[in-house]
This record gives C-alpha cells, structure tokens and sequence, in this order.
C-alpha cells in the first residue's frame, strides 16, 4: 500500500510539472507569435495533433489526481490546484456536430440553415452578414411561408414567427416601427453537455444584441447567450427558453469597449459551454464573462440557433460540440 502511495505520489508530482510546462510553453508561444491560441483551424492536421497531445496530458492527470485522492497520496489543496489547472484546459466535448465558415458563399448546404425574419447575404471571405433594423410589422401573409414544416429547423422558425405575431395581437402593439430580427436555425443533434463557439464581428451593434444557442423540441427551447453590446447597459446573458417564456439565468455588465470601436472589423470569438452538472461559462476572446448553474433542461438538444434582434453583424464562423 505504502508503495503504490509512493508511486502515486511520484507520478503525480511529475505529470504535473510536465503539464505546467507544457500548457505554459504553448500559451506563452501563442502570445508571442501574435496568434490566439483560441481559434483552431477543424481541418489542420497540426492543430489537431496539437489539440490531441494536450487534452492526452489533461486526460492523465485527471485519472492520476482521481487515484492520488482516493489513496490520500498528496496534500488535497494541491490536489485541487492540479484539478483547476486541468479545467484550465480541459475540452470534454470531443464530437464535432456542426461547423460552418460559410467559405462555400451559401447557407443551404454543408450544413443547411433555415433563415427567418430579415433576410441575410452569405459572402465566402467574410461570411454570414446580418442587418437588422427598425422596420414595419410582418403581415400574416410573410409569416406563412414557415407554416409548412420540412424538418425541425423550418417548424422552429415558424413557431418563433406566430408567437411573436400572436403576442403583439395580444399587447395591441402600435403598428408603427419596430425592431424586426433575423434567425438562422440548423438540424444538429448534440448531447445536453455541448460547447458552441462563433467568431462574429460586431459592425454596429449599438441598440441592438444577438443570441446564439441550443434549441430542444420545435417549439425553439433551451439555452442561449445574448450579447447586449450598448454603450451604456452592454452586458452578457445567459437565457433560459421554457415552454412558459424566457428568463435570464445569469447575467453580466461587460465593458463596451469588450467589442471594439463602432463600425467594428474584427471578431470576437465568443464561447458557450455547458457540462455535466449543468455549469455554464461564457468567455470572449479567451476571457470568462460569465457563470451559471441550470438544470432545468436534462435531454439532448436538437440543434442551433444565432438570433439577430437588432444590430449589424457578421458570422464568419460557428462550431458546436457535444459530450
């Protein structure tokens, strides 16, 4: 027993200084280089080998952190740093349901979107581009052409579209301008534990916000992130979608200028992920924004959502994950 604690303890001890090494000398090339170590390129053999060696080494010293804790072998604060540092980098969502970089200029195909509400131009170097301003009620009429469902995307925009008719109906809404919005929807089936990574341009997004998520069922339930990027108010939700209407989850004041000088021309690579105990961050650009704790959803979801409801931007890319 004394020896396996001591192997333990030697392995332990050794695998994480090889990890520190190894995390640190990539993160420290990364920022020399002038490169974000955040953005991978799917299709790169060295990004995946890269990816692959890493997540081995995180992989490692998880089981070795399991095995120490069960044999007392090592101090349980430095345990609990070894496993923060592990979370650091760790990425359980190993399958790959959805990418799209839009570089084949349309969004019906590779994969197929459904597209609601405001049109949108698909550019194969820039990408997605959506334009949403102030504009006049859509009739009954622009609301039917969802009214046949082919598939789960095209019943999700079309319950979007009647709900939001029949709540105006409801509130007696004016019908003079207001705030239309743009929705792109995909089929994707992904475990409840995903990860959904976009790169979006905020071109002019002062008065406006866009969400991005999951949705379950046709009814567009689930979780999403919204991104509010105002000058005064600019904050970052998560949102729960229920079949009794959205509330926010959490939510955080982000800096404005988090989203560069308007018109904005670079990304910013935003992330939402979710694990097995109904965690979710939120980062940009690397940086955590955002926490929550939800479980109010326990089945797997049924595919993605980016929701324009005001604002100019452009999607040049998106990836979802599951676990």
């Amino acid at each position: 027993m004394e020896s396996m604690i001591r192997n333990v303890r030697v392995s332990v001890t050794a695998l994480a200084v090889g990890a520190l090494i190894a995390l640190n000398a990539s993160a420290s090339f990364a920022q020399s280089s002038g490169y974000s170590s955040d953005w991978r390129n799917p299709d790169s053999s060295q990004a995946q080998a890269g990816d692959t060696q890493v997540q081995g080494l995180v992989d490692e010293l998880n089981k070795l952190v399991d095995n120490a804790t069960t044999a007392g072998a090592a101090h349980p604060n430095f345990l609990r740093d070894l496993r923060d540092l592990a979370r650091r980098f760790d990425w359980p969502w190993r399958k790959r349901v959805l990418f799209d970089d839009f570089t084949d200029g349309n969004v019906s195909a590779n994969p197929v979107w459904k597209v609601g509400g405001a049109p949108v131009t698909v550019d194969r170097y820039d990408g997605v581009r959506f334009r949403v301003s102030m504009e006049a009620p859509q009739t009954a009429a622009q609301t039917q052409r969802f009214s046949e469902p082919e598939d789960i995307a095209v019943q999700i925009l079309g319950a979007f579209l009647k709900q939001r008719s029949s709540s105006e109906t409801r509130q007696q809404a004016p019908a003079t301008k207001r705030q239309e919005e743009s929705i792109l929807v995909t089929s994707a089936a992904t475990a409840n534990q995903f990860a959904l990574q976009a790169d979006i341009v905020f071109v002019n997004a002062v008065n406006g916000y866009i969400e991005m998520g999951v949705i379950q069922g046709t009814d567009g339930l689930g979780y999403r992130v919204a991104i509010r990027p105002r000058a005064r108010d600019a904050a970052v939700e998560i949102l729960r979608i229920g079949s009794r209407g959205g509330s926010v989850v959490n939510s955080a004041r982000v800096a404005a200028a988090t989203w560069g000088a308007q018109p904005a021309t670079q990304p910013k690579t935003v992330l939402f992920t979710r694990d097995d105990a109904g965690n979710m961050n939120v980062s940009i650009d690397g940086t955590v924004v955002l926490t929550a704790n939800d479980r109010a959803f326990r089945d797997g979801f049924d595919g993605f959502i980016v929701r324009n409801g005001g604002g100019d931007y452009i999607l040049k890319s998106i990836a979802g994950y599951s676990k």
